[in-house]
C-alpha cells in the first residue's frame, strides 16, 4: 500500500508586506458646496464629503469665493483604517482631527 503525503508551505506575510487598509478622509467647510483638490487633482465631489484614499501624506485644497485662505494647501497625513477630518472656514484651516478605530 503506497501513501502519499503532501506538505503545503505558504510562507507567511509580514505585516510589512500586507496591503495597508485605506483611511477615510473628510473635508468639510462652512459654508458647504466648495471645489476639492486631494494632491493637486479636482474631485467632482464638493465639501461635504468623505473620501477613501491610500494611507500617507496628501494636499487638500478647498476653492470657494468665500473660504480664499483654503486655496493654499493643507498637507494631511491619513492614516490607514481611521477617519481623518479637516475642515475649511473663512479664518482658514482647522485639523486635522482623527477618529481611529
Amino acid at each position: 500500500m503506497k501513501v502519499l503525503c503532501g506538505i503545503l508551505v505558504f510562507a507567511a506575510l509580514s505585516v510589512s508586506q500586507r496591503p495597508q487598509m485605506p483611511g477615510r478622509l473628510s473635508v468639510t467647510s462652512d459654508p458647504p458646496g466648495a471645489a476639492i483638490t486631494i494632491d493637486k487633482q479636482r474631485v467632482s465631489q464638493s465639501t461635504n464629503f468623505t473620501f477613501m484614499v491610500s494611507p500617507g501624506s496628501h494636499a487638500v485644497t478647498v476653492i470657494a469665493a468665500a473660504l480664499p485662505k483654503c486655496a493654499t494647501p493643507v498637507i494631511v497625513a491619513v492614516r490607514s483604517n481611521s477617519v481623518t477630518l479637516v475642515h475649511c472656514a473663512a479664518a482658514g484651516w482647522s485639523g486635522p482631527t482623527y477618529n481611529d478605530k
